[in-house]
């Protein structure tokens, strides 16, 4: 698959607390969010795939690098690169999700009643 870049999104997370255990579990988090996504759009076409996930802070940002090959049994009118493409989006989609439910700043405002 060719390399992509995806532009940088601001999403406000607070990294005080993040250590190498929490890039580690994003890691497997995104593993495991390659794997569901790739059974949803290839389900027994995929023959293997192999990935490589890369998470790192540099500069109080995240940074995600995600090496996907995949083989599989695709119709030659249908692109596979073009369905890898929308497995990475969908994960990138969910890890966004998961980062922000996890790791938002509070604004300091106290909402205890």
């Amino acid at each position: 698959m060719k390399p992509k870049t995806v532009r940088i999104e601001e999403l406000g997370l607070d990294l005080k607390n993040f250590d190498n255990k929490d890039l580690e579990y994003l890691a497997l988090f995104i593993e495991q969010c390659l794997k569901d996504e790739l059974g949803k759009l290839l389900n027994e076409r995929l023959i293997s795939y192999i990935s490589t996930i890369s998470v790192e802070i540099i500069n109080d940002i995240i940074r995600i690098s995600i090496d996907l090959e995949a083989d599989s049994y695709v119709s030659p009118y249908i692109s596979l690169e073009k369905i890898l493409e929308q497995v990475l989006r969908h994960v990138f989609d969910r890890t966004k999700q998961y980062l922000v439910s996890k790791y938002k700043k509070t604004t300091g405002i106290d909402n205890k009643f």
